[in-house]
């Protein structure tokens, strides 16, 4: 649990630094939709794990692989669209 608190921090801060390049200190409302998202998407991949493995016995390898895409994308389109809705990007 440790390493998924320290990973949602250090994701928030390295996506802030130079996916978006944003300059703006992290303000508690953004690190609590940063914490809400995360929440979201180890949701999502539980899911989809569950999904493909147990109930549709796909292979467990590939189906990580899927997982690992769409919770790629989704993590993407959260930090985007919500955690960092309405900062001024520096481009």
């Amino acid at each position: 649990m440790v390493d998924y608190v320290l990973g949602t921090a250090l994701g928030l801060v390295l996506n802030k630094k130079y996916t978006f390049k944003i300059k703006d200190r992290i303000n508690l409302k953004t690190a609590r939709k940063a914490i809400i998202a995360n929440i979201f998407i180890f949701v999502l991949n539980l899911s989809i794990l569950f999904l493909l493995i147990n109930i549709l016995k796909y292979n467990e390898y590939l189906s990580q692989l899927f997982a690992l895409i769409v919770i790629s994308i989704s993590s993407f389109l959260f930090y985007q669209f919500y955690i960092f809705q309405g900062i001024k990007y520096d481009q």
